[in-house]
């Protein structure tokens, strides 16, 4: 299959339309086998990337947060290192069955990455101008000439002054904050459609911090660029992130709109977070911290079900055994993300007027329910009110085929409930279930309750 995908990579996609989706993430671990065992650094971990979209992916020190950039890029060391996923796939194309040729040619110049310390990422033997420049030599076949001007454009790009003069220095030669330029620069040398930035602001202070995040969202603008932020800085973030994920001990604790996250955290370890962000003294929260009791655990003794319940001040014996916390977190975000799975169009129920007994004849239409439309996310619920007799009970027992529709559609996981079979439709209600309104009249007088829990295991076979 890498035969069949290579062409695509290789020949280009063409720049990204708004909205496209640039990377699918799917089921992601990494995993370092050491003496003293293995390592489970990233576990399961799942997400999307939009062109012009920010995801920030935010966590305590050694979250996993870098180790999930590595494995996307390809670049965790193997030995000792073990990447698995159910697919890594860019713009449809699965990087992870590509040849280590054809992953090279991605990396850069689809994908680039700049990494946490500029320091130790650039060469101090080379000058920065021929540092940038390898990117063009190697990548594109230019010549040193074309390459060093090509440099000089990028560094004046990302404001280092006087970069003609300058495009012969050595990296100790720059501050912490030009040296971070120069590494914008190297990675949106080839105007990649995603850019990873592994802790671009880490130990700036905030007046640099603010203009290495300006060019990055200027950049990303300009060529509709995915944005890929990993940081701890929870204020960097508030200003840049479309989408948040939050990781702990290699895990996705909480995911979904930035807004959303920072009205209304969901799980408590965002929650610890946000308390342990500082506040301007006189805001309405108070001036005072909140830190989070204890340390991250060890990746080789991660605790059983969710790994914050030794620190979690809300934890329940059963956080003990598996991920509650991360559940209702994930859930409480479904509506803004998730897919539909159910779309009522145009629904419309008439019950029809009769008169006579033998030889009945039609005389009119009770309009129950006429032209209606819902769309229902996952984990997201709909509230249907008005007054006794609009229509609010049958619309419910229309979408369950208790009355059939006199027409319209209701497409659940993919199919028309109104053209399934009987057969189809009854393995469908093990989905779909109904609360009716009156419970004496809904139970069977003549069956235990035993008898009337069960029924429904022994109609499906359970």
């Amino acid at each position: 299959m890498a035969a069949s995908t290579s062409p695509q990579i290789e020949a280009g996609l063409g720049p990204p339309q708004p909205g496209e989706t640039l990377l699918e993430v799917d089921q992601l671990s990494v995993e370092f086998h050491t003496d003293y065992g293995v390592v489970n650094a990233v576990n399961h971990v799942s997400f999307n990337l939009h062109a012009g979209e920010t995801l920030a992916i935010i966590g305590e020190s050694g979250s996993g947060k870098s180790v999930t950039a590595q494995g996307i890029m390809g670049i965790v060391p193997s030995p000792p290192g073990v990447v698995k996923s159910s697919g890594i796939r860019y713009r449809g194309t699965d990087l992870e069955e590509l040849s280590e040729r054809q992953r090279r040619k991605v990396r850069g110049g689809d994908i680039a990455m700049i990494f946490q310390d500029p320091l130790t990422s650039l060469n101090p033997v080379y000058s920065v101008g021929f540092q940038i420049g390898e990117m063009f030599r190697v990548h594109r076949g230019m010549s040193r000439r074309e390459a060093k001007e090509r440099s000089i454009e990028l560094m004046e790009r990302v404001r280092i002054p006087e970069a003609r003069r300058r495009v012969g220095d050595y990296p100790h030669q720059f501050s912490g904050g030009m040296r971070q330029r120069v590494m914008v620069a190297m990675a949106l040398a080839l105007k990649p459609t995603i850019l990873i930035a592994d802790e671009p602001t880490t130990a700036l202070d905030v007046t640099v911090q603010a203009q290495i995040m300006e060019i990055l969202t200027d950049l990303q603008a300009e060529n509709n660029m995915g944005l890929i932020l990993i940081t701890h800085d929870l204020g960097v973030v508030a200003s840049v992130a479309d989408r948040i994920m939050l990781m702990y001990a290699g895990r996705v604790m909480e995911k979904g709109p930035a807004d959303d996250f920072y009205a209304s955290p969901a799980h408590p370890y965002a929650i610890g977070l946000m308390n342990s962000v500082p506040r301007l003294i006189g805001d309405e929260e108070g001036g005072r911290l909140e830190p989070i009791r204890g340390a991250p655990p060890s990746m080789l003794n991660v605790p059983p079900g969710c790994p914050f319940n030794p620190r979690c001040p809300y934890a329940q014996d059963r956080c003990r055994e598996d991920m509650l916390g991360r559940r209702l977190a994930i859930s409480r975000r479904r509506s803004s993300v998730a897919e539909t799975i159910l779309r009522v169009k145009n629904l419309v129920k008439h019950f029809p007027l009769t008169r006579g007994i033998v030889f009945k004849r039609h005389i009119g239409n009770v309009r129950a329910v006429d032209g209606v439309d819902i769309d229902l996310q996952a984990g997201e619920t709909h509230g249907l009110v008005g007054e006794s007799g609009c229509g609010k009970s049958t619309l419910g027992k229309v979408i369950l085929r208790l009355h059939e529709p006199t027409s319209g559609e209701a497409i659940f996981k993919g199919r028309d409930i109104f053209e399934l079979s009987t057969k189809e439709m009854r393995e469908a209600r093990r989905d779909l279930q109904i609360i009716f309104q009156d419970p004496f009249a809904s139970l069977h007088p003549r069956m235990t309750v035993r008898g009337i829990v069960s029924a429904p295991w022994v109609v499906h076979g359970m």
